[in-house]
């Protein structure tokens, strides 16, 4: 009988975490996503059978989904690990405000490099059975493993090959 906590298949998760102790090379993961221009402001950003449309006049331009990806990653990375400690959620949301200046990718002299300068977050966090303490253990390690957190906080080289057709 599976021990179901937020959602999370207990068990499942703590072997998962258990095999990847005893073989720690199997934590690397490469992810491969093509993005393809569909007219005006939009990509199409696809893997596999995955899709997702960022830009023009309905969907999250990319700054936005970059602060969206922060925020999934750091909702997935709460739940996994208040599952491992066995804390119930009832409620988790969080609420990210960035701001950045698009003057140098526009073109304006004398402007900061284009990105994020700032980011604040707010979680808002119910559960059911751990103290104040515990929760402030959880949310602290969760954001210092998050991997679009350290990823967005980091200097991450960016290598680009052009194929001109």
């Amino acid at each position: 009988m599976s021990n179901v906590v937020n959602g999370i298949d207990k068990e499942k998760l703590v072997e998962a975490v258990e095999n990847l102790k005893r073989t720690p090379e199997n934590t690397i993961r490469k992810k491969k996503l093509t993005a393809e221009w569909v007219g005006g402001y939009r990509a199409k950003v696809y893997s596999g059978d995955t899709e997702v449309f960022i830009g023009g006049d309905k969907d999250f331009g990319g700054m936005s989904m970059a602060q969206a990806s922060h925020l999934g990653c750091m909702i997935d990375v709460i739940a996994t690990h208040a599952t491992l400690r066995g804390i119930e959620l009832e409620k988790l949301t969080i609420e990210s405000e960035g701001e950045f200046d698009m003057g140098k990718y526009l073109g304006v002299p004398n402007k900061p490099d284009p990105g994020f300068q700032n980011i604040e977050c707010t979680i808002n966090i119910k559960v059911k059975n751990a103290s104040t303490e515990e929760l402030e253990e959880l949310l602290n390690f969760s954001k210092t493993v998050s991997p679009v957190g350290n990823t967005l906080k980091s200097q991450v080289p960016i290598n680009m090959k052009y194929v001109f057709e």
